[in-house]
């Protein structure tokens, strides 16, 4: 049954690789139309309809479905395999609802609301982010405004290659040293190649073996490192570690139910590599506000004026909203694209999987992470099949992970000062300076 589940985790990743669901949900950018509607949001002229690639799925949907109707689901991998056929299938209905009411309501079931629940708290992911803001008003100090913001994209790719040049150049360790030598030995940088595009509505994407960056002076000087953490050290390697996989290959083409969890894992990995700075974090939680807003009404004008009141320039609000109205056009109104929303929740949600995972001895359970792309969840029904076999290791590791005493180190503390909670301004009042 091995042989077979694995022939059909290969056709699954074929067809799922045509449904391209964030790409079809982005608008087809130019730099005139990009002008002609912020100019419009600037002067509160009528905005100009977007123009979207609309793919036919049927076919695939047709495909998938005899897929998931091939097998039993009894085992652990035959468990994950279909809920990852059921995903794809979850992404080409959304890219077939686009414009249509139904396309928000698949979102919201596929992504997520604000309002949702935090697993384990009476806290809902608007309250988290509403509560990080409130927060990171505290910590903004005078010298932030005057940091370079408009980094070239070029810069940033060359920063990145260095980044790779080094990850490739340090000490081989035991969980790594296979997939080193597979690849050429110790100090042979890892076959991933960074371009420089124009049109990406993300600063950057990843896939197995590329990095894109949308071209032009967006970038921060904290954005290297944030990228190297999230896009290569995570995104990339998960897929590729998914596509290394024997049986289940659907690990490599991530799926709208891994999502949560992949972005998660990413931002998670910048926080503990020291990468995440406040003004990203920020960004997250204004986002989720944002969606709800707009779920509630705010229109795609009143969201760039959202955007722009908290702080961002021009161009970065309109990118801010085009991310919450991709699939959709700016007249039409309560249509949006959620999935913003996982990025925060999927912090909070990781930052207590290791807790709890490094808590009771099963750090085995986050280890899987690294193996592709899974959900939560995945981990837990896939739990023992790393020893067993019928999960290949991971092809690479970052060097956070690697070193997991100064990750519980940090973890610890970071379980102690939640515990001071408010007392925390009491603490503080008490020092003597």
């Amino acid at each position: 049954m091995m042989t077979a589940l694995a022939e059909i985790n290969r056709k699954a990743t074929e067809i799922a690789a045509r449904i391209k669901l964030l790409s079809s949900v982005s608008w087809r950018r130019d730099a005139a139309t990009e002008e002609r509607l912020l100019t419009s949001l600037e002067r509160g002229d009528a905005l100009p309809t977007l123009i979207y690639n609309m793919p036919d799925h049927t076919e695939e949907l047709e495909q998938l479905v005899r897929l998931r109707d091939s097998f039993q689901t009894q085992e652990p991998l035959e468990m994950v395999t279909r809920a990852n056929i059921a995903s794809y299938m979850d992404g080409a209905h959304l890219v077939q609802a686009m414009g249509t009411p139904r396309f928000t309501e698949l979102s919201c079931d596929v992504f997520g609301r604000p309002t949702d629940p935090l697993p384990g708290t009476s806290m809902t992911n608007l309250m988290a982010s509403e509560r990080l803001l409130a927060l990171g008003k505290d910590f903004e100090h005078p010298y932030v405004e005057s940091l370079p913001v408009d980094v070239d994209a070029t810069t940033i790719a060359q920063e990145l290659q260095a980044l790779l040049d080094q990850h490739a150049t340090r000490r081989p360790t035991q969980a790594h040293r296979a997939t080193q030598n597979r690849n050429g030995g110790p100090g042979t940088p890892l076959p991933i190649k960074i371009l420089v595009v124009d049109g990406l509505a993300a600063k950057a994407t990843a896939t197995s073996e590329t990095i894109r960056l949308r071209s032009g002076r967006w970038f921060h000087r904290y954005d290297a490192r944030q990228l190297f953490a999230h896009e290569i050290m995570t995104h990339a390697l998960t897929a590729r570690s998914g596509l290394n996989q024997p049986i289940l290959k659907t690990l490599g083409r991530g799926a709208p139910r891994t999502t949560a969890t992949q972005e998660g894992l990413a931002t998670f990995s910048e926080w503990v590599s020291g990468a995440l700075d406040l003004k990203r974090l920020m960004r997250l939680a204004l986002r989720t506000l944002a969606i709800e807003r707009a779920l509630n009404g705010a229109d795609f004008r009143e969201t760039f004026r959202f955007f722009l009141d908290h702080g961002q320039g021009s161009h970065e609000s309109l990118y801010s909203t085009l991310r919450i109205f991709r699939g959709t056009q700016p007249q039409a109104p309560q249509s949006v694209f959620t999935k913003d929303v996982v990025y925060l929740a999927g912090l909070l949600r990781l930052h207590a999987l290791f807790r709890w995972a490094l808590a009771h001895r099963r750090i085995g359970l986050v280890h899987l992470l690294f193996c592709g792309r899974l959900a939560i969840e995945d981990c837990f029904v896939l739990e023992g099949a790393l020893d067993e076999g019928s999960i290949a290791p991971p092809v690479d590791l970052p060097e956070w992970y690697e070193n997991i005493e100064g990750l519980a180190g940090q973890l610890t503390f970071s379980m102690i000062s939640g515990a001071l909670g408010s007392d925390a301004s009491t603490l503080s009042s008490s020092v003597e300076f």
